[in-house]
């Protein structure tokens, strides 16, 4: 009887503890079919810590599929030790965003470290690529849709965000633009954003004179219809300002100044972007966005503004001035732009608070205390809303969301207001 009773407690700890064991070995089996089969690429990682294991195991897949797809197709690998670190950053970067179909994860815990594999077998690899041009087709289908029906500022932000979905491809993508005779999708994209641009024809009415200012009522046009949707900026003589064309509407622009012909040109800014709420629920976008929007194209039309008082005769003989400076783009980053979209205090504090604790922004009530090698913003909070988010390079302060200079921050506000100092790394 003891021997039985010693027998049916061995027999309850192995059923017991079988399908733990069971699992780890199944693991260790799965490890080395990853690491000796060509059938797989896949990337290790170690840390204390489990999320930065799972970090490292990325990041490594990413690098060995970046080289492993650059080695199959001939391309150069770059030579510098520190040009390949910032290659395989971004290349890691790229990999996040991409949704690799199939990918796979092992995870062991190994003295007190968490050791983790992360695989994908090339035939899920080589799907994930094709799953990502077919995006970038179905997003320049809409885009050309959107061009085909006069709405001009959703057609250049679907060629825009196809451009940004090319970057998780790999491999012939022949897009066919009529007239863009390129068969690199990225290059054919970026041509085609400039084609779009230049065929916009804006036209104002005459010009009006209030106390201070000039204004006047601009239509746009494309291939001859107008123009449904498209946002714009310029320079009004002060800083930046934006308009919006809706529902076919003419836009209004307004100068703090008055021109000295009769008839004067004017630079417009094309959006092509659209970093604000729309790419925010879209976050495979903006993670691309946030990695290759320094990639900027200077979309410009010209509008011809007719001010009636001012007579031909009187026009100077002289030519006349320099052009006034282009707008500014808006290249701040997406977590900037974010922030300064916001109006609400509340909404705008917890906002602040998430990027703070995702890592992201540092945040202080005193300048002194930001980390070195940060881009450095002051945010002016009254009791209900943001007043103003401004940028400082150490001289000026610039407002993130007219483009406005100011000598000193307090001058963004008249009035009381909360200060607080953010920090961001620079990239």
């Amino acid at each position: 009887m003891k021997f039985l009773y010693f027998y049916t407690l061995v027999l309850l700890y192995f059923l017991t503890c079988f399908p733990l064991l069971a699992s780890d070995v199944q693991d260790k089996i799965k490890e080395r079919e990853v690491k000796q089969s060509a059938q797989y690429r896949y990337g290790e990682g170690i840390d204390a810590d489990p999320a930065k294991a799972e970090e490292a195991a990325m990041r490594d897949l990413s690098q060995k599929i970046y080289v492993s797809l650059s080695t199959s197709t001939e391309q150069a690998v770059t030579e510098t030790e520190t040009a390949i670190g910032s290659d395989y950053e971004q290349v890691t970067k790229t990999y996040s965003a991409l949704c690799l179909q199939n990918l796979g994860k092992l995870l062991f815990t190994e003295k007190g470290k968490t050791r983790v594999i992360a695989y994908i077998d090339t035939a899920s690899l080589s799907k994930s690529f094709e799953t990502a041009k077919q995006k970038v087709r179905d997003m320049v289908s809409l885009a050309q849709k959107a061009e085909s029906e006069g709405r001009i500022g959703d057609a250049l932000r679907g060629y825009y965000w196809a451009y940004l979905l090319t970057h998780t491809c790999f491999g012939e993508l022949d897009l066919n633009f009529e007239g863009i005779n390129i068969s690199d999708a990225q290059l054919a994209l970026a041509e085609k954003l400039k084609a779009v641009a230049k065929g916009l024809s804006p036209k104002s009415e005459s010009c009006t004179r209030t106390a201070g200012s000039v204004e006047a009522p601009v239509m746009f046009y494309y291939n001859d219809k107008p123009v449904q949707n498209l946002d714009f900026s310029y320079y009004c003589g002060e800083m930046t300002d934006y308009g919006c064309v809706s529902d076919g509407n003419a836009a209004y622009i307004t100068l703090y100044f008055e021109p000295t012909n009769r008839r004067h040109k004017l630079p417009l800014g094309i959006e092509y972007a659209y970093a604000g709420a729309e790419m925010r629920c879209n976050p495979e976008i903006e993670n691309l966005y946030r990695i290759f929007g320094d990639k900027t194209f200077d979309l410009f039309v010209d509008v011809e503004l007719y001010l009636p008082w001012i007579a031909e005769e009187a026009a100077p003989k002289h030519p006349e001035p320099a052009a006034l400076p282009k707008p500014a783009l808006r290249n701040w980053s997406v977590t900037i732009q974010v922030l300064s979209d916001i109006t609400d205090r509340h909404e705008f504090d917890k906002a602040l608070s998430d990027y703070y604790q995702s890592g992201r922004l540092s945040i202080t009530p005193n300048i002194c205390h930001l980390p070195k090698n940060n881009n450095i913003y002051v945010a002016l909070l009254d009791s209900k809303q943001l007043a103003a988010l401004l940028y400082y390079d150490g001289v000026k302060y610039t407002n993130v969301r007219t483009g406005r200079e100011y000598a000193d921050y307090l001058d963004a506000f008249k009035g009381e207001a909360m200060v607080i100092w953010i920090g961001e790394p620079k990239e």
